[in-house]
């Protein structure tokens, strides 16, 4: 089987969609009525995604489109399907936990994760960065911070059951230099942990180079974790009940 030469192209845009289901044509279509020069890419011959095989419909039981036209779906139905369907969902979603709870702990997890506490990106253009995600996406702020040591700037930023930190460096530093020219840079990964303690022990076990912070969190650094940064903190830099999410 011999695959054909990708096409070359090079195209500036505000926003590049990568996949041409449901989720992506809806996101590609809203932000260009926001005005947005948008790009939709799809690797396959066809649009749709799987949406394209269910009649191009979705069951969203309990939204509230449906029910001002009139259609009044169990909630409880769509749990338990849900749970059916797949037995860790309520390990997966929190929304699916009928008794409220929060993070549990796995006892055979070596490193301890009780959530991820959020994505971090380095921007140079935090109102630019952010558009996307309070403008357009409609994400709300939730929380800043000024590192006391390098004097980074972080605004946390909540989208659905997602945190994002924008972290904005300080000039002529080693960050700043990064996103100097206006390309924003994935910083990494945080992850909530039972104990740092632990971690550090687990990755030394293994061989996995890391460093330690002034309080304790454990970072694996990008050029050990797969080209981005891992961090693993016992505390959320951010209000604990922004990880508090919507009823489902």
């Amino acid at each position: 089987m011999t695959m054909k030469a990708s096409p070359q192209w090079d195209d500036e845009v505000d926003l590049l969609v990568i996949g041409a289901g449901a989720a992506g044509m809806a996101t590609a279509l809203v932000a260009t009525l926001q005005g947005l020069n948008v790009r939709l890419v799809e690797k396959s011959a066809q649009v749709g995604g799987t949406a394209a095989t269910s009649a191009g419909t979705l069951w969203i039981p309990g939204n509230r489109q449906g029910i001002a036209a009139g259609y009044h779906d169990c909630v409880e139905d769509g749990r338990r399907y849900l749970r059916e369907l797949a037995k860790y969902s309520e390990k997966a979603d929190l929304r699916l936990r009928s008794d409220g709870r929060g993070p549990v702990l796995e006892a055979d997890d070596p490193l301890g994760l009780l959530l991820t506490s959020h994505h971090t990106i380095v921007t140079a253009d935090l109102p630019r960065a952010a558009r996307l995600y309070t403008e357009i996406l409609e994400g709300e702020p939730i929380a800043t911070s000024v590192d006391p040591v390098t004097g980074a700037q972080s605004t946390y930023i909540r989208l659905a059951d997602t945190l994002l930190e924008f972290v904005t460096p300080v000039a002529d530093t080693a960050l700043w230099a990064r996103v100097a020219q206006g390309e924003d840079y994935y910083l990494g990964l945080t992850y909530l942990v039972n104990d740092t303690q632990a971690v550090g022990a687990h990755l030394d076990s293994v061989g996995v180079q890391y460093d330690t912070g002034r309080d304790g969190e454990v970072i694996i650094p990008p050029a050990a974790g797969f080209g981005v940064q891992w961090r693993f903190v016992q505390s959320l830099p951010y209000p604990a009940q922004a990880r508090q999410l919507p009823a489902f």
